[in-house]
C-alpha cells in the first residue's frame, strides 16, 4: 500500500509554461526545458517602411535596424522601434506581435502589432505625441 501511495506523489518533471511551444499538460515540476516563439525572433533587423506624421501631412521613408531581445516567456523588447533609440516592450505569441499601449520620454505614447510570417515581420504601430502612425517591414539579418 506504501508503493502506491508514492507512486501517486511522483513529480513529472517537463516544461509547465502554458505559453510555450513545447508545454507539458502532465508536467506538474518545471524542469527549465521551455521554448518560447519570442526567441526564435531574437537578432537584429533590418527595417524599410514609412512614417506618417498626422499633424503636417507628410511621410517619411525609413530604413533603419532594431534589435529584438527575449526579456521572459512571451515578452521582448525592440530597441530603435521606429529609429527613436527607444526600448519598447512587445509580446509574441501564435505568429503575433503585440506592441502594448506605453508611455516613453514622457510624453510619447507608442502602442500596436505586427504579423510574422518566416523572418518577416509586418508592423502597423503609432506614438501619440506626434501623431505618427508607421506601417514597417522587418526582416531578420
Amino acid at each position: 500500500m506504501l508503493a502506491l501511495i508514492s507512486l501517486g506523489s511522483c513529480k513529472k518533471e517537463g516544461c509547465t509554461s502554458i505559453n510555450a511551444t513545447n508545454y507539458d499538460m502532465e508536467a506538474n515540476s518545471d524542469d527549465g526545458s521551455c521554448k518560447f516563439q519570442a526567441q526564435d525572433y531574437v537578432g537584429t533587423y533590418n527595417v524599410t517602411g514609412t512614417m506618417y506624421d498626422q499633424i503636417f501631412g507628410d511621410s517619411t521613408i525609413q530604413n533603419y535596424q532594431f534589435l529584438i531581445l527575449h526579456t521572459g516567456d512571451i515578452n521582448i523588447s525592440i530597441s530603435n522601434l521606429g529609429n527613436t533609440g527607444n526600448v519598447i516592450t512587445a509580446t509574441i505569441k501564435n505568429n503575433q506581435l503585440t506592441i502594448p499601449k506605453q508611455d516613453k520620454n514622457v510624453v510619447e505614447t507608442w502602442s500596436g502589432s505586427g504579423v510574422i510570417s518566416g523572418n518577416t515581420i509586418n508592423l502597423n504601430y503609432s506614438e501619440s505625441f506626434y501623431d505618427d502612425t508607421y506601417f514597417e517591414v522587418a526582416v531578420k539579418q
